[in-house]
Protein backbone atom coordinates (compact mmCIF):
# COMPACT_ATOMS: atom_id res chain seq x y z
CA UNK A 1 0.00 0.00 0.00
CA UNK A 2 2.71 2.25 0.80
CA UNK A 3 5.03 1.38 -1.71
CA UNK A 4 1.62 2.02 -4.68
CA UNK A 5 1.47 5.43 -3.13
CA UNK A 6 5.19 6.44 -3.22
CA UNK A 7 4.59 5.43 -6.80
CA UNK A 8 1.82 7.48 -7.86
CA UNK A 9 3.34 10.35 -6.26
CA UNK A 10 6.84 9.50 -7.98
CA UNK A 11 5.03 9.20 -11.49
CA UNK A 12 3.41 12.84 -10.47
CA UNK A 13 6.70 14.59 -9.70
CA UNK A 14 8.44 13.31 -12.38
CA UNK A 15 5.42 14.81 -14.93
CA UNK A 16 4.24 11.28 -16.26
CA UNK A 17 1.26 11.28 -17.93
CA UNK A 18 1.08 7.57 -17.50
CA UNK A 19 -0.06 6.12 -13.81
CA UNK A 20 1.64 3.30 -12.27
CA UNK A 21 0.44 0.15 -14.24
CA UNK A 22 -2.83 -1.76 -11.72
CA UNK A 23 -1.52 -4.55 -10.26
CA UNK A 24 -2.04 -4.13 -6.31
CA UNK A 25 -5.26 -5.47 -4.51
CA UNK A 26 -6.35 -1.93 -3.95
CA UNK A 27 -6.99 -1.65 -8.06
CA UNK A 28 -8.52 -5.08 -8.24
CA UNK A 29 -10.82 -4.10 -5.59
CA UNK A 30 -11.62 -0.61 -7.54
CA UNK A 31 -12.75 -3.55 -10.38
CA UNK A 32 -14.87 -6.14 -8.95
CA UNK A 33 -16.34 -6.85 -12.10
CA UNK A 34 -13.35 -7.57 -13.88
CA UNK A 35 -12.81 -11.55 -13.61
CA UNK A 36 -9.66 -12.05 -15.17
CA UNK A 37 -7.45 -9.78 -13.09
CA UNK A 38 -4.53 -12.55 -12.89
CA UNK A 39 -3.79 -15.17 -15.90
CA UNK A 40 -3.92 -17.81 -13.24
CA UNK A 41 -8.12 -17.06 -12.44
CA UNK A 42 -8.15 -17.41 -16.74
CA UNK A 43 -5.86 -20.39 -16.88
CA UNK A 44 -8.23 -21.88 -13.82
CA UNK A 45 -11.90 -20.38 -16.15
CA UNK A 46 -10.32 -22.34 -19.35
CA UNK A 47 -11.00 -25.84 -17.43
CA UNK A 48 -14.59 -24.86 -16.70
CA UNK A 49 -17.53 -26.12 -18.52
CA UNK A 50 -18.81 -22.09 -18.85
CA UNK A 51 -15.37 -21.80 -20.97
CA UNK A 52 -15.60 -24.73 -22.87
CA UNK A 53 -19.25 -23.45 -24.12
CA UNK A 54 -18.24 -20.02 -24.48
CA UNK A 55 -17.09 -19.49 -28.47
CA UNK A 56 -14.63 -16.88 -27.53
CA UNK A 57 -13.15 -18.26 -24.67
CA UNK A 58 -9.93 -17.55 -26.25
CA UNK A 59 -10.45 -13.80 -26.15
CA UNK A 60 -12.77 -14.14 -22.73
CA UNK A 61 -10.03 -12.52 -20.90
CA UNK A 62 -10.16 -8.85 -22.52
CA UNK A 63 -12.64 -7.29 -20.82
CA UNK A 64 -13.94 -4.22 -19.93
CA UNK A 65 -14.13 -2.16 -16.53
CA UNK A 66 -17.85 -4.23 -16.34
CA UNK A 67 -16.62 -7.86 -17.19
CA UNK A 68 -17.83 -7.64 -20.69
CA UNK A 69 -15.46 -9.57 -23.23
CA UNK A 70 -14.91 -6.54 -25.85
CA UNK A 71 -15.72 -6.72 -29.12
CA UNK A 72 -14.38 -8.48 -32.22
CA UNK A 73 -13.86 -5.21 -33.50
CA UNK A 74 -12.36 -3.67 -30.65
CA UNK A 75 -10.17 -6.97 -30.53
CA UNK A 76 -9.02 -5.76 -34.37
CA UNK A 77 -8.41 -2.66 -33.29
CA UNK A 78 -6.19 -3.59 -30.60
CA UNK A 79 -4.14 -5.87 -32.99
CA UNK A 80 -3.48 -3.17 -35.27
CA UNK A 81 -2.22 -0.92 -32.73
CA UNK A 82 0.26 -3.46 -31.40
CA UNK A 83 1.39 -4.46 -34.56
CA UNK A 84 1.56 0.03 -35.29
CA UNK A 85 4.04 0.14 -32.45
CA UNK A 86 5.77 -3.25 -33.84
CA UNK A 87 6.56 -1.58 -37.02
CA UNK A 88 8.06 1.45 -35.53
CA UNK A 89 10.63 -0.81 -33.40
CA UNK A 90 11.44 -1.89 -37.02
CA UNK A 91 11.96 1.83 -38.46
CA UNK A 92 14.82 2.27 -35.34
CA UNK A 93 15.85 -1.35 -35.54
CA UNK A 94 14.77 -2.18 -31.97
CA UNK A 95 12.81 -4.60 -33.00
CA UNK A 96 13.20 -8.37 -30.96
CA UNK A 97 13.43 -11.48 -32.55
CA UNK A 98 10.99 -13.09 -30.25
CA UNK A 99 8.65 -11.21 -28.00
CA UNK A 100 9.75 -12.81 -24.82
CA UNK A 101 13.16 -11.81 -25.19
CA UNK A 102 12.53 -8.39 -25.99
CA UNK A 103 14.57 -5.26 -23.97
CA UNK A 104 12.55 -3.81 -21.34
CA UNK A 105 12.70 -0.57 -23.21
CA UNK A 106 10.46 -2.27 -26.19
CA UNK A 107 8.31 -3.70 -24.44
CA UNK A 108 7.78 -0.34 -22.64
CA UNK A 109 7.20 1.60 -25.68
CA UNK A 110 4.93 -0.84 -26.92
CA UNK A 111 2.66 -0.92 -23.32
CA UNK A 112 2.91 2.91 -23.20
CA UNK A 113 1.20 3.49 -26.81
CA UNK A 114 -1.57 0.77 -26.59
CA UNK A 115 -2.51 1.86 -22.58
CA UNK A 116 -3.27 4.71 -24.07
CA UNK A 117 -5.54 3.79 -26.56
CA UNK A 118 -7.70 0.90 -24.38
CA UNK A 119 -6.72 1.46 -21.20
CA UNK A 120 -8.81 -1.18 -20.12
CA UNK A 121 -5.73 -3.27 -20.86
CA UNK A 122 -4.37 -2.09 -17.55
CA UNK A 123 -7.28 -4.03 -15.44
CA UNK A 124 -4.58 -7.28 -15.08
CA UNK A 125 -1.65 -7.99 -13.11
CA UNK A 126 1.66 -7.47 -13.90
CA UNK A 127 0.35 -6.45 -17.84
CA UNK A 128 -0.09 -10.06 -18.52
CA UNK A 129 -3.47 -9.38 -20.63
CA UNK A 130 -1.13 -7.48 -23.05
CA UNK A 131 1.69 -9.46 -22.72
CA UNK A 132 -0.21 -12.45 -23.89
CA UNK A 133 -1.32 -10.95 -27.08
CA UNK A 134 1.94 -9.65 -27.84
CA UNK A 135 3.56 -13.00 -27.30
CA UNK A 136 0.30 -15.28 -29.10
CA UNK A 137 0.99 -12.40 -32.64
CA UNK A 138 4.13 -11.57 -32.35
CA UNK A 139 5.99 -14.33 -33.69
CA UNK A 140 3.70 -14.06 -37.00
CA UNK A 141 3.85 -10.73 -37.61
CA UNK A 142 7.69 -10.92 -37.27
CA UNK A 143 7.88 -13.94 -40.08
CA UNK A 144 5.66 -11.85 -42.16
CA UNK A 145 7.23 -8.51 -42.09
CA UNK A 146 11.07 -9.75 -43.09
CA UNK A 147 12.17 -10.72 -39.65
CA UNK A 148 12.11 -7.04 -38.47
CA UNK A 149 13.69 -5.58 -41.83
CA UNK A 150 11.28 -4.14 -43.41
CA UNK A 151 13.14 -3.16 -46.92
CA UNK A 152 12.04 0.48 -48.67
CA UNK A 153 8.59 1.44 -48.55
CA UNK A 154 7.34 -2.01 -47.91
CA UNK A 155 4.15 -2.27 -46.48
CA UNK A 156 3.34 -3.71 -43.22
CA UNK A 157 1.72 -6.74 -43.93
CA UNK A 158 -1.92 -7.13 -42.42
CA UNK A 159 -2.02 -10.18 -40.30
CA UNK A 160 -5.30 -12.99 -39.75
CA UNK A 161 -8.55 -11.29 -38.83
CA UNK A 162 -9.42 -11.32 -34.86
CA UNK A 163 -12.29 -13.70 -35.89
CA UNK A 164 -9.95 -16.41 -37.07
CA UNK A 165 -7.69 -15.81 -34.43
CA UNK A 166 -10.51 -16.42 -32.11
CA UNK A 167 -11.07 -19.51 -33.52
CA UNK A 168 -7.24 -20.49 -33.86
CA UNK A 169 -7.58 -20.27 -37.36
CA UNK A 170 -4.94 -18.23 -39.07
CA UNK A 171 -5.18 -18.09 -42.84
CA UNK A 172 -2.55 -20.93 -43.49
CA UNK A 173 -4.57 -22.97 -41.07
CA UNK A 174 -7.51 -22.07 -42.50
CA UNK A 175 -6.36 -23.12 -45.86
CA UNK A 176 -4.97 -26.20 -45.03
CA UNK A 177 -8.29 -27.20 -43.12
CA UNK A 178 -10.37 -26.25 -46.42
CA UNK A 179 -7.97 -28.16 -49.10
CA UNK A 180 -7.99 -31.39 -46.32
CA UNK A 181 -11.60 -31.15 -46.22
CA UNK A 182 -12.25 -30.91 -50.19
CA UNK A 183 -9.50 -34.05 -50.47
CA UNK A 184 -12.14 -35.84 -48.18
CA UNK A 185 -14.80 -35.03 -50.23
CA UNK A 186 -13.07 -36.39 -53.06
CA UNK A 187 -11.89 -39.71 -51.94
CA UNK A 188 -15.34 -40.62 -50.52
CA UNK A 189 -16.58 -39.46 -54.61
CA UNK A 190 -14.22 -41.53 -55.85
CA UNK A 191 -14.50 -44.80 -53.18
CA UNK A 192 -18.87 -44.78 -54.36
Amino acid sequence: MFYRATLDQLASSLGSSNPAPPGSIKAEETYPKVRFWTQTKYNEWTNTAEAHSNPRWKVAFLEDEEGNTVSRDVIKAIRKKIRGTWAELVEKDTAPKTWGKAAVSAKDFVYTHVYKAFTFLRLAESDWKLDSLCGNDYPGWYRNNGQGKLPGNQEVKDEDDAEDDELGMGTRKKRRAERCKSEVVEKRMKGQ
